[in-house]
């Protein structure tokens, strides 16, 4: 039997790129398919945007207060009634016939869940003013199928053998049987038990998986936005008042430490996801009764080797909390390197610069004079195709590179470096 999905997307305020995004999910041809909008109190603009959509796969969830990102995404999990779940941001999409291509796959193999790396677009003003750019790269592009023991990936992630959430089941740009998510809740009161959803999700929904498959070829859009939370640290000042509103990241924090679900105060001062990570694999492997397998000094090291790009970590000290364990021993850490640990390492030279424009591609989006995720959507249905889940070649997949490098050439592009 087809399986059915839930594409859900939460929104605040961003009715700039929503319209794109949903008209990427509604243009997937699967008609078992549901896509749920939760606004999260957001302007008027939001429900006008919305409101241009009659398909009746459209839900909207409006939400009259605004919640912390978790209680929304808490909201939209509980919405979903699909077999499958996925979430994307509202300036992201969804690849050409790729719901159609899920189906096909996981109903003819018991999958719990299936992820992949979604491709690049990055919308107008991020890497060129008024040009939005898509970023092909070979090694995500038309890849093997893999299969993984999630069980044996949950282990190896206790151990910090694998250095990046990412590794683990993602819903976010990922699909999970709803029946895993379910039996995390059964165990975690809600589906997304702490401040930061999409890390909880890589950590806590995996130990629950049976079976998991990789597939490296891109079936989202991972859109790139001045809304995006990766941009939020510029300070946005009121033309009226003059005074600076808080940004996206600000309200998170807000937001994030008001939320009486999680007891543990977010911080927003040590800039590292994967300190998200370790408490979510903290968080997991303690309702499981499996803490001791932590490797929590192996999670300092990988904390610290991202954190120290992004931030100055003596600084950081006073912010942690000598009470809990994990903070304890990075303060330790820290303190035993002291000023040390500010200094960036050097990078490793990697490949040639030959190399690395050969791998590589930023092509041009527009088109008839609109340039969103929905016309690199139409591009790319051009360009790649519809995809098929299944394993290629290593011959096959270069034949397939040089094919789509010689297909781009009827397009404006430019290369870039890796």
């Amino acid at each position: 039997m087809a399986p059915s999905f839930s594409i859900l997307i939460p929104t605040r305020d961003r009715a700039s790129t929503l319209g794109a995004c949903v008209e990427t999910c509604l243009a997937q041809e699967y008609a078992a398919l549901e896509v749920i909008v939760s606004d999260n109190a957001s302007g008027p603009e939001t429900a006008e945007v919305l409101a241009r959509f009659s398909d009746p796969r459209l839900k909207v969830l409006r939400q009259d207060k605004r919640l912390s990102m978790r209680a929304n995404f808490d909201v939209l999990a509980n919405a979903a009634t699909g077999d499958y779940v996925i979430i994307i941001g509202d300036d992201d999409g969804i690849m050409p016939g790729a719901i159609s291509a899920m189906a096909r796959y996981l109903s003819e193999n018991d999958v719990d869940v299936l992820n992949w790396p979604g491709l690049v677009y990055s919308w107008p003003g991020v890497l060129a003013p008024g040009v939005g750019l898509m970023d092909f790269k070979i090694r995500r592009l038309f890849g093997t199928l893999e299969h993984i023991d999630p069980q044996e990936r949950f282990r190896r992630l206790l151990k910090g053998r694998l250095r990046t959430y990412l590794d683990g089941s993602n819903l976010y740009h990922g699909c999970i049987k709803r029946s895993v998510i379910e039996a995390s809740k059964a165990k975690a009161g809600h589906v997304f038990p702490l401040h930061v959803p999409d890390v909880y999700a890589c950590m806590g929904f995996l130990p629950y998986a049976r079976s998991m498959a990789y597939f490296h070829h891109p079936l989202s859009i991972a859109g790139v936005s001045g809304a995006s939370h990766g941009f939020s640290y510029q300070a946005d000042i009121d033309p009226e008042t003059g005074k600076r509103e808080p940004t996206p990241a600000e309200r998170f924090a807000l937001e994030a430490n008001a939320d009486p679900v999680v007891a543990r105060p977010y911080n927003p001062y040590l800039r590292s996801t994967q300190y998200h990570a370790a408490i979510s694999l903290l968080h997991a492997s303690t309702l499981l009764g499996r803490e001791a397998e932590l490797d929590l000094d192996a999670w300092v090291e990988i904390i610290i080797a991202e954190a120290r790009k992004f931030c100055n970590l003596t600084q950081v000290i006073p912010t942690l909390d000598p009470g809990f364990e994990l903070d304890r021993r990075l303060i330790a850490r820290i303190e035993r390197e002291g000023a040390a640990l500010n200094v960036e390492p050097v990078p490793v030279v990697g490949k040639s610069a030959r190399r690395q424009r050969f791998g590589r591609l930023l092509l041009r989006s527009a088109r008839a004079g609109e340039d969103t995720v929905m016309t690199a959507f139409r591009t790319l249905e051009l360009l790649l195709g519809k995809p098929t889940i299944a394993s290629a070649s290593t011959m096959a997949r270069t034949l397939r590179w040089l094919a789509l490098r010689t297909k781009s050439a009827t397009i404006r592009f430019r290369e870039g470096k890796t």
